[in-house]
């Protein structure tokens, strides 16, 4: 599926003098995909979800063109190959609650980065039904090369419209969205 970017209209105001009296200031956004297919997103864009959903829409189309076509990794994977590296010996439940995906998914996940070789998954010694997850070399070599990948051309391509400053500005608002 190809998506083309939004087209921001100016400001625009709708008459609902009929309901309220008086005249409603709202955002129009049209959507640019073909002459006879224009949107009117009504108020949708003066609500803050419909933009956090479009932007991590954004977000994995960029992660699956750079990354998870190069690599054959979603984009769930290299958080836990991250976390895993960051915390050796750390819990699948851990990294579920970490990324905030089911416990079920993790599993599928982590198996396929221990069948390529990235992590290994050990039994606990003090709980044989817990499973503890360990990077090895060849994962932590392909952290590395993901982190450049993810550094040098996937950050560009996803802020490219963005100064530096205001990413700056969102990594330390968003965080407060979800924490």
């Amino acid at each position: 599926m190809f998506y083309r970017p939004l087209e921001y209209t100016a400001y625009t105001y709708r008459d609902t003098a009929a309901l309220t009296g008086k005249l409603q200031l709202t955002n129009s956004i049209k959507m640019n995909s073909s002459p006879n297919n224009d949107i009117d997103y009504g108020d949708l864009p003066n609500h803050l979800g419909f933009h956090i959903r479009r932007t991590y829409t954004a977000y994995l189309r960029v992660f699956a063109s750079l990354v998870g076509k190069r690599f054959a990794l979603k984009s769930q994977q290299y958080s836990i190959l991250v976390l895993t590296g960051q915390n050796a010996g750390i819990t699948p439940s851990a990294i579920a609650g970490a990324i905030e995906v089911k416990r079920s998914l993790i599993a599928v996940l982590t198996e396929d980065l221990r069948q390529r070789g990235f992590i290994e998954i050990k039994t606990s010694t003090s709980d044989r039904r817990e499973k503890r997850l360990h990077l090895t070399k060849k994962g932590h070599a392909f952290t590395n090369e993901i982190r450049q990948v993810l550094t040098t051309e996937f950050g560009p391509a996803l802020a490219k419209k963005l100064s530096s400053k205001e990413i700056s500005t969102l990594n330390k608002i968003l965080p407060k969205i979800y924490n």
